[in-house]
């Protein structure tokens, strides 16, 4: 009842009187409002959500630059540990993607486990049963690691342009080294230095002060096209 009889109105109220420019960025705040009513927590599942959309739509961009967005695509998907919350954000920004351009096609989905070992594996038994590929959406950069490894086995190009697409999650160190070669062509990055930002909260509530309910970690990606030596000198890890 408060939905309908209150929420309800006053959005429309509010989407009605706002200039016509300003009408999106009040519909996207009242929906924000609205996951976080019943539980905060769905407001960060909301937002994980979109950045990890947006760094899907910086991955077919790439494909655009590429000349290769509208072209028939074959993805093979490397999953990580089945329900963990990368995998599940991940694995939906890909399906949500898929969903959109009717000329792209998952393959197969591999159950990676986040070990370059088991996707080295999987991908090597899955290229020795003759299947193509045009894209490698890996859910972490080990099983990047693995599946490089497998491609390279098996004599297939990839990275650059024309050789099988590299889309990479994590951005370390070595992933960003095979980035600045060509070897992966994006690194999107999952900072995890958290250390320094729990410390800095322990210490704020020992002097008695009150930290803020929710901080959140920056993040980037890396293209093959723009990362250089200096960017990865600049990295903490």
């Amino acid at each position: 009842l408060y939905f309908i009889f209150i929420f309800l109105p006053l959005t429309v109220f509010l989407v009605w009187i706002v200039p016509q420019k300003a009408k999106k960025t009040v519909l996207v705040l009242i929906s924000f409002l609205f996951y976080a009513w019943g539980n905060p927590r769905n407001l960060l599942f909301l937002l994980g959500s979109i950045l990890f959309n947006y760094m899907t739509g910086i991955q077919m961009g790439m494909l655009r630059e590429q000349g290769r967005e509208d072209e028939p695509l074959r993805i093979l998907h490397i999953q990580g540990t089945d329900g963990a919350t990368a995998q599940i954000m991940r694995s939906r920004a890909l399906d949500e993607a898929v969903e959109v351009h009717p000329s792209w096609e998952i393959v197969a989905k591999l159950p990676g486990e986040y070990t370059e070992a088991k996707s080295y594996e999987l991908v090597r038994d899955f290229l020795q049963r003759g299947e193509q590929i045009d894209v490698v959406y890996s859910e972490n950069d080990n099983m990047s690691f693995g599946a490089i490894r497998a491609l390279e086995e098996a004599g297939i190009p990839y990275g650059g342009e024309g050789g099988v697409m590299i889309l990479s999650f994590d951005a370390v160190r070595d992933a960003l080294r095979f980035c600045l070669e060509g070897k992966i062509n994006l690194c999107v990055e999952c900072n995890p230095l958290h250390g320094p930002r729990v410390a800095s909260l322990i210490r704020q509530l020992d002097a008695g002060e009150q930290p803020a309910k929710e901080t959140y970690v920056d993040e980037t990606f890396f293209s093959s096209n723009t990362i250089t030596e200096e960017m990865i000198e600049a990295r903490d890890y």
